[in-house]
């Protein structure tokens, strides 16, 4: 029932899966997500440089086929220049048309028209004139004139016979006689066409072929800013325009084409003087297909590394649910009191249990999943060794406790017996001071009446016709005097015997505290046995160790207090024994007394008897009375210490009495804790018996 309620509270705990799960994902698929946007954004670099490249190599290509054009085309001026009839003294125009058509005819099949221009408008050419020709306004030929010599290669137009777009170079030559004219050979862009018709630039790229003035030479279009058609106008165009206010001769211009959007154009205007730029465009989905290719397959790549990662990773999640609910397994058994070692195994597979086993076998020497077992095991058999110490430990200072409680209660009762037996000399001091007050009184009463015998005696030497009265008197008085000293003498045996008795059970007491000095001494070896004891059992030891402390003070305490106690019991003691010296000195005076005081009846009786010896007997009696007078002052000094003696006793015994109060209270705590502390040792004696060490075993 304990198992199925401990797996049915399992069921309700929280997981570590729900962590292990996204964490081992994420740290799958953010490198993949990182490696992804790099190649997108490498990729996308490459793209953008094999589309410029591209581009620069369709306008190199362009460059190098026109600049090869006007270099065969100044090469065919050159031999044109060297022509007999441009050579003569005089230009014959219908020679030299001869001559070119036969250049032309047996010469470069590119070749579309020769043209010779006099400075006075005349010219011959090897193709029909247009109407209203006049070469001097023509653009070639006012170019040649202002080279002055050198080869002006004219701006791409239109002819007007052929429809086709076409350039040409001139020169300005002289004959034998001085005579100038132009020379002027064009040739059509077919070869130039034919080259942008088939340009490849990448596969959305377009090319055109442009005039400084803004007239297409030649276009390939597949859409985009460069839409333009052979022999259109474009000077108003912004690609026209940007190309036209760069002050580069080659380079990149962005075009922008609304919020945050902008094409990309490159432009080569060729050498200084060209007439010809040359622009390219690669169109706005050349990259964007590509990159949408790259992200399809990066998607792809994405979804099989996530697919296997969540394979991997429920594998992953599983291996290690499997081990720390082994772990979670052997703890709970422990902390229920069962300490079982994880055995080692030989299993082999690749289930999760297997795998669970195999990672989970202790092995100082393996991963940290076996060291992990291994401290484990080590630990287990470290508690059940100190579990088994702690239930030694316990056992032995229950046993001492128990003791402690026995002496302690063995000290309680010592302690009551000493109380009682102070409080009875407290009262037997209290008894004897009230006697000797009264002892007091009746020495003072016994003055009065020696005073009173003296003036009788006084009277009878001054009068002594009165002497018979006085005597029969003096006979009542001594008479009286003899009673009340007999009753004196009584009580002075009395308060004799009371303080020898005092004196007997104060050596008593003295015996008693010397029984407490023991008990102290014993309750302070056995407080610092328990100390060792709790020192040896460590932690688990520290609650016996304060207890052991507070008995040993408290120890401690009742010997000091009990020789606090034999200090004041020795000055009674000491006391008592100086007033059995007086009580003895003064019994023996009042024995003295008695003696005189039937010696003054005798002399009282032979007065009475015989008046003759009135004189000598009233001397006698003066003789007496100062004796007596001398002897009552020694008894009344006797008393008065004896008194004085007896209110220091019953001072002293009330602070032993208080003190004996205080020893008691404080051997009741003293039993209080060593009953506590006997609690504690079966505490701990019961709590260690719930870990079970019988079933460790070494692995």
């Amino acid at each position: 029932m304990q198992n199925e309620a401990s797996t049915t509270g399992a069921r309700h705990k929280k997981s570590i899966r729900k962590f292990l799960y996204p964490g081992l994902i994420g740290i799958a698929i953010v490198p993949v997500i990182i490696m992804v946007g790099a190649l997108y954004f490498i990729n996308s670099n490459l793209i953008t440089q094999r589309a410029n490249i591209a581009q620069q190599s369709a306008v190199s290509s362009l460059q190098a086929t026109q600049t090869d054009l006007y270099g065969r085309a100044t090469k065919e001026l050159a031999k044109l220049q060297n022509l007999p009839a441009l050579k003569a003294k005089t230009y014959d125009l219908a020679l030299i048309q001869k001559e070119i058509k036969a250049v032309k005819a047996t010469g470069n099949g590119e070749l579309l028209n020769i043209t010779f221009a006099t400075t006075d408008g005349k010219f011959a050419l090897t193709s029909q004139p247009a109407p209203g020709f006049n070469p001097l306004v023509r653009p070639w030929y006012q170019g040649a004139v202002k080279a002055n010599g050198s080869v002006f290669i004219s701006a791409a137009y239109e002819d007007i016979i052929t429809k086709q777009m076409v350039t040409g170079v001139s020169r300005v030559i002289s004959n034998q006689s001085g005579q100038t004219g132009v020379l002027f050979v064009n040739y059509p862009y077919t070869t130039i066409h034919n080259i942008v018709d088939t340009l490849q630039i990448g596969r959305t790229g377009s090319a055109a072929i442009v005039t400084n003035s803004g007239l297409v030479v030649d276009a390939h279009s597949k859409g985009g800013l460069l839409n333009f058609k052979p022999h259109q106008q474009i000077n108003t165009n912004q690609v026209y325009q940007a190309v036209k206010n760069d002050h580069h001769r080659r380079g990149y211009i962005k075009i922008a084409q609304g919020w945050f959007k902008h094409t990309q154009v490159y432009f080569d205007k060729g050498p200084t003087g060209s007439q010809s730029w040359i622009i390219t465009q690669v169109g706005g989905n050349e990259i964007s297909t590509e990159q949408s290719a790259l992200i399809i397959s990066s998607v792809i790549v994405m979804l099989i590394v996530l697919i296997l990662v969540v394979l991997i990773t429920t594998w992953l999640v599983k291996l290690i649910s499997a081990i720390l609910k082994r772990y979670v397994r052997y703890f709970a058994h422990g902390s229920q009191g069962d300490l079982i070692q994880i055995k080692a195994t030989h299993r082999t597979g690749m289930s999760i249990e297997a795998i669970t086993k195999r990672f989970t076998a202790p092995d100082e020497n393996g991963h940290e999943f076996n060291q992990l077992t291994s401290n484990f095991n080590h630990m287990i058999r470290s508690m059940s060794d100190l579990i088994n110490e702690v239930q030694l430990e316990s056992q032995t200072v229950a046993t001492g406790a128990k003791t402690l409680l026995e002496l302690a209660q063995q000290t309680d009762v010592a302690t009551e017996e000493v109380a009682n037996t102070i409080t009875g000399i407290a009262e037997v001091a209290a008894a004897q001071a009230i006697e000797t007050e009264q002892g007091v009184d009746q020495v003072q009463m016994l003055s009065q009446i020696v005073d009173e015998l003296h003036t009788n005696v006084t009277a009878m030497s001054t009068s002594a016709e009165h002497a018979a009265n006085l005597n029969r008197d003096n006979l009542e008085v001594t008479n009286e005097v003899q009673r009340n000293w007999q009753a004196q003498m009584s009580q002075m045996t009395t308060l004799m015997a009371n303080m020898t008795t005092m004196n007997t059970r104060v050596q008593n007491i003295t015996q008693i505290i010397q029984t407490i000095n023991d008990i102290a001494q014993q309750t302070n070896l056995l407080a610092l046995n328990a100390s060792i004891e709790a020192a040896s059992a460590g932690q688990a030891g520290q609650g016996f160790a304060v207890v052991a402390t507070e008995i040993r003070k408290l120890a401690a305490q009742s010997r000091v207090a009990a020789t606090d106690i034999a200090k004041i019991i020795t000055e009674i003691r000491t006391k008592s024994e100086e007033m059995v010296s007086q009580t003895s000195a003064s019994v023996t005076g009042g024995q003295a007394q008695t003696t005189l005081l039937d010696k003054s009846l005798d002399s009282t009786e032979q007065v009475y008897e015989n008046n003759q010896h009135l004189v000598t007997s009233i001397d006698q009696l003066v003789t007496i009375s100062h004796r007596i007078e001398t002897l009552q002052a020694t008894v009344l000094a006797n008393l008065e210490s004896i008194s004085a003696a007896t209110e220091e006793s019953s001072a002293s015994t009330e602070e032993v009495s208080a003190n004996t109060e205080e020893v008691l209270a404080t051997m009741d705590e003293f039993t209080g804790n060593v009953t506590d502390l006997t609690q504690v040792a079966e505490n701990l004696n019961t709590l260690t018996k719930r870990f079970d060490t019988t079933k460790v075993t070494e692995v």
